[in-house]
């Protein structure tokens, strides 16, 4: 349901969108569909918070591996931007501000550990000489999340290349913009 829910969301956008859209996309009666979900508001705050932790959950055991920097940028971008879960991010990135203030100040919270966790990698790879002499950890991590997180929205809309193929194209080339010459 939180599948359908997220396309739905993204493509016609969270306001637009009714549980009716939901419920005839999955083939069920709206009064059916209530059960699960009492609202469209219910399913955006568990599908955010669903993404938030699994991405964090997905980063933290790139960082646990271990290596050079630049591969856990790489191995962290591609999960972000490969994701079976892109619609989550789309609405994680663009919609969650919809929710109440209780639930936004939880899933930004989120939102600021999955960021910490990018600085920490971009912070170890300056430790290692690994990047430009004036890469900033900060300014790298949002970039990599605005990259990541408007991506979401642009690459199911190619149709020329597979999305993995264009996302490894991205991921090289933000690379190529931090590594040291």
């Amino acid at each position: 349901i939180l599948d359908v829910a997220a396309q739905v969301f993204a493509e016609r956008g969270y306001f637009n969108a009714t549980m009716k859209d939901i419920a005839e996309r999955l083939g069920m009666r709206p009064a059916s569909l209530y059960h699960y979900y009492p609202s469209k508001e219910a399913a955006l705050e568990e599908m955010c918070r669903v993404s938030a932790i699994e991405f964090c959950e997905r980063l933290r055991a790139i960082i646990a591996r271990g290596g050079p920097a630049v591969s856990m940028v790489r191995a962290g971008m591609l999960a972000h931007l490969t994701s079976d879960r892109r619609a989550y991010v789309e609405n994680f990135a663009f919609s969650r501000r919809n929710l109440p203030a209780g639930v936004v100040k939880e899933l930004n919270a989120l939102a600021r550990a999955y960021r910490q966790l990018w600085k920490k990698i971009f912070i170890r790879g300056a430790d290692r000489d690994e990047w430009r002499n004036d890469l900033d950890p900060d300014v790298a991590a949002d970039a990599v999340l605005a990259l990541c997180n408007s991506a979401a929205a642009t690459l199911p809309r190619r149709k020329n290349a597979g999305a993995g193929d264009v996302a490894a194209q991205w991921v090289e080339l933000f690379l190529q913009g931090t590594r040291r010459r």
